[in-house]
Order: structure tokens, then C-alpha cells, then sequence
């Protein structure tokens, strides 16, 4: 419902696009975009054949193109696909350009366990992303993190990858919309070790 309340927040702005598998017909794999479609219209909510690297490469052109698209994965599954375009193309395009050219491209990745999903689904292949030089990497812990990480990415200059753990998907929590830094951790308690 966090994700969901931050992405419907999120599309109100014209330029931010949903791109994905199944985040029209479907309301996304987890979702968390049930009614997006009828709401934004099938310009701004664009389901894709099963194809994560021409999603990818798809969102890096609109985002190009001035738009600012979530990349919806379905899977962490995907990843080591997609890792090429997010090395070569995406995470070092503003370095190269001189900082003239950026692609606020946000990309979804549900990752770990959750119910009932198959072994692929559970893999954890997404560490590898932190290596990418210029994509910004996060992962909420709760319910205003994960709406507020998502607010916070679309309105970043560049790439983000949004990890968001399923094991935290059943938490409660209040969300008030607002937008989480994506630069440092939360201090949740001091500890001893």
C-alpha cells in the first residue's frame, strides 16, 4: 500500500512514465499498481512483453527524452541481465556527457524471500548492483521508507535501483508521502558490537 500510495503520488507529476511486465492489466507482479492504468492512461502506465533488458533500454530513451520512468523488474532474476546496460549505458552516461546529459531512470527490484515464491525470485544477485559507478542503490526498511524512497527517486538527477526486500512487505507502519534521502543509513539505535 506504501509503494502503491508513493507511485500513484509519483504519476501525478506528467513526466514520470510506469513501464513493466504486467503494470497495467495486471496492477504490477506485487500489485502494487492495481488501478494505475484506468487512473493514468496507457501512455503513462505501459506494460511490456517479458523482456527486462528492452524495458531497461526503453526506460534509458524516455528518460533521455525528458520523461522520468520506473522501470518495474519483476524479479532479481533480471538483474545480471540488465547489469551490462546499467554499467555501460546508464550508470556512467552523465560522467561521460560532461553532465549534460542524465537518465533519472528509477528501477523497482522486489528481492529475498516472501511467500510462496519459486527459487528464482529468492536469489539475492542484487550486491552486484553497488558496484555500478553513478546508479544509486537503496533499500527501505519499512513502509515510509519505501514510499518515501520511491518519491525521492523520481525526483533524482540520475539512475536509482530501489531494492525492496519482500520479507518486509507485510509490515505496518504509517506513511505521510514524503521523500527519504537516498544518501546515507538510518541510525535506528546504538549498539555495542
Amino acid at each position: 500500500e506504501a509503494v502503491t500510495a508513493a507511485g500513484r503520488e509519483a504519476l501525478k507529476n506528467e513526466k514520470v512514465v510506469l513501464i513493466g511486465e504486467t503494470v497495467g492489466k495486471m496492477g504490477g507482479a506485487y500489485g502494487t499498481s492495481v488501478g494505475f492504468l484506468s487512473e493514468f492512461g496507457s501512455s503513462r502506465v505501459v506494460d511490456l512483453p517479458i523482456s527486462s533488458t528492452g524495458t531497461l533500454g526503453l526506460g534509458i530513451g524516455m528518460a533521455l527524452g525528458g520523461k522520468r520512468p520506473i522501470v518495474e523488474i519483476s524479479g532479481p532474476e533480471r538483474v545480471p541481465a540488465m547489469a551490462e546496460q546499467l554499467l555501460s549505458e546508464l550508470g556512467g552516461l552523465s560522467a561521460r556527457t560532461g553532465s549534460e546529459f542524465s537518465a533519472p531512470v528509477v528501477i523497482r527490484v522486489p528481492a529475498g524471500s516472501g511467500e510462496s515464491n519459486h527459487h528464482q525470485t529468492t536469489s539475492s544477485n542484487t550486491s552486484i548492483l553497488t558496484a555500478i559507478r553513478g546508479v544509486t542503490v537503496v533499500s527501505p526498511s519499512t513502509p515510509a521508507e519505501a514510499a518515501g524512497m520511491l518519491l525521492a527517486a523520481t525526483k533524482a538527477n540520475g539512475p536509482v535501483v530501489i531494492v525492496e526486500p519482500l520479507s518486509g512487505w507485510n509490515q505496518r507502519g504509517v506513511v505521510d508521502l514524503a521523500a527519504t534521502p537516498l544518501t546515507g543509513a538510518k541510525k535506528v539505535r546504538d549498539g555495542e558490537d
